[in-house]
């Protein structure tokens, strides 16, 4: 699969530094890039048309990088939240689910895409009548209280 977010030598940029993967192929590499692209899609295909257009927010394939890197460095040699360099990776990868979050919630915004739907919603229409009088169903005119 072509992921449209974000390529390999974008995880070196945005996610973690080339060496921090060791030997991970680069096969294991693009498998979870294009996992972290579906979890873009299914957090903000509320809002907007998913895969996103061309030009891509620099941010979705930032968010792309770090959601993947944490996946990939996780499981090739497990998580030490006790280790700095395993600490920046996990705060990169919650800052990523956040801002998910974000977007999906309209507290964020991606910038030159169209969000879909946003034709208004119809709202109910509150109708207010006179008293009904309930020994005969007839209406009275409003008494002023």
């Amino acid at each position: 699969m072509s992921n449209p977010y974000a390529a390999i030598a974008d995880l070196y940029t945005f996610g973690a530094p080339q060496t921090a993967f060791g030997a991970v192929p680069d096969p294991v590499k693009q498998s979870q890039l294009d996992a972290a692209a579906g979890r873009i899609d299914s957090n903000v295909g509320g809002r907007y048309a998913v895969p996103l257009a061309a030009p891509i927010p620099l941010v979705v394939t930032q968010m792309c990088c770090k959601l993947a890197a944490f996946e990939i460095i996780s499981n090739s040699r497990g998580f030490n939240p006790a280790n700095p360099s395993d600490k920046a990776l996990g705060d990169s990868y919650i800052e990523a689910l956040k801002w998910l979050s974000d977007v999906q919630h309209q507290r964020a915004h991606l910038v030159g895409q169209a969000e879909t739907g946003s034709v208004a919603v119809p709202q109910p229409v509150i109708l207010s009548s006179s008293v009904t009088y309930l020994n005969d169903g007839g209406q009275r005119p409003q008494r002023g209280w």
